[in-house]
C-alpha cells in the first residue's frame, strides 16, 4: 500500500460522521435495483471497495463505473463491490437490465441518506461527495480518498497494490482493545456499568458532562437553525440504525444532547458508543 493511503484522511467537504483509518467500517442500509431495503453487513465477511457519488448520468462517474466493473470481474470471489449514488432505484434497474454491473453492488441513498450520514458525504443539498473507501475482511477502513473536483477518476487514485494487498492480507490487526461497533439490544434487568468501568469510558469522551452518574449530556452549537435541522435528521438515522436514541432538544442555534439506557437505569456502553459517534458528526 502507498504512503499516501497510509495517512489517516478524512473527507472534508462532505457532512456526517468522521471516518479514520483503521476505524471500524460504519453498515449502512440501502436501496437495491429491486427496491428492497439492503445493509452492508448483509452482502458477508468480505474486503470492500465502496465508491460514492451522486448521480450515474455523468460521463466522468460513466468512465469511473467501467473501471470498477473491470475490477469486480478480477477480484469479485474475494473482495465486494459498491457504487452508492443518490439515483432512483428504477435507475439502478436500468444499469443491472443493461448487463452492466459485473460484479457491482449498486446502491441508492436518496431514501435514508444513511451512507452518506454515516460515511461523512452527504451534503447540505443531500447530494454525495464523490469519495473511495477501501475495508478489509475484518472491517478495518483501509483507504479514504475524496476526488478532488474535475476530471479525477478511480484509474488516478487507485492502485492494484492496495487491491492486491487487501486480497493477500484481508485481517488488518490493532494493538488497542476493540469495543462493539453497533449498539447492542438491552432487556429490562441489564445493570448499568460499574462505577469504574463507567468512569473509564467516560474519561475518553471529549466535553460531556455526567449527570447524576447515569446520564451522558452535551451541547453542540450550529450556525443557525436550518442547520440545527440538518444535523438532528443524522442524528435520527444514525440513532435508528443503531437502535438507541437519545434524547434531543433544539433550540435556534443549539442541539442539547442526554444519552442514558433506560432499561439499565443508568449508563450502559450503548450510551458511550453512541456519544462518540455524535462527536464524530459534528467534528
Amino acid at each position: 500500500m502507498d504512503s499516501d493511503s497510509r495517512q489517516s484522511r478524512r473527507v472534508k467537504t462532505g457532512l456526517g460522521r468522521a471516518l479514520d483509518l483503521g476505524m471500524q467500517v460504519p453498515d449502512f442500509r440501502a436501496i437495491d435495483g429491486r427496491d428492497h431495503v439492503c445493509m452492508l453487513s448483509g452482502f458477508g465477511a468480505k474486503a470492500a471497495m465502496i465508491f460514492s457519488f451522486s448521480s450515474l448520468d455523468d460521463a466522468v462517474i460513466q468512465h469511473d463505473l467501467s473501471l470498477l466493473e473491470s475490477l469486480s470481474r478480477t477480484y469479485g470471489d474475494t473482495l465486494n463491490f459498491f457504487a452508492v449514488s443518490m439515483d432512483f432505484s428504477q435507475r439502478l434497474r436500468q444499469m443491472q437490465k443493461d448487463d452492466r454491473a459485473g460484479g457491482v453492488h449498486f446502491l441508492s441513498d436518496r431514501r435514508f441518506a444513511s451512507f452518506g450520514a454515516n460515511y461523512g458525504v452527504l451534503t447540505r443539498e443531500r447530494l454525495l461527495v464523490k469519495a473511495l473507501f477501501m475495508s478489509d475482511a475484518g472491517g478495518r477502513i483501509r483507504k479514504i480518498h475524496e476526488f478532488a473536483a474535475g476530471e479525477e477518476t478511480i484509474e488516478d487514485v487507485h492502485s492494484s497494490d492496495e487491491l492486491f494487498a487487501l486480497v493477500q492480507n484481508p485481517h488488518q490487526q490493532s494493538a488497542e482493545k476493540e469495543h462493539a461497533a453497533h449498539c447492542v439490544p438491552c432487556e429490562a434487568g441489564t445493570p448499568p456499568l460499574p462505577e469504574q468501568e463507567r468512569d473509564s469510558l467516560f474519561s475518553r469522551l471529549d466535553r460531556w458532562d455526567l449527570a447524576e452518574g447515569r446520564k451522558l449530556k452535551k451541547t453542540f452549537q450550529r450556525k443557525n437553525f436550518r442547520e440545527v435541522k440538518f444535523f438532528f435528521d443524522l442524528i435520527a438515522e444514525v440513532s435508528e440504525e443503531q437502535g438507541h436514541h437519545p434524547t434531543v432538544t433544539l433550540s435556534w442555534n443549539k442541539i442539547k444532547v442526554t444519552l442514558t439506557t433506560h432499561a439499565a437505569g443508568g449508563l450502559t456502553e450503548n450510551d458511550f458508543l453512541m456519544a462518540g459517534i455524535l462527536d464524530r458528526i459534528f467534528a
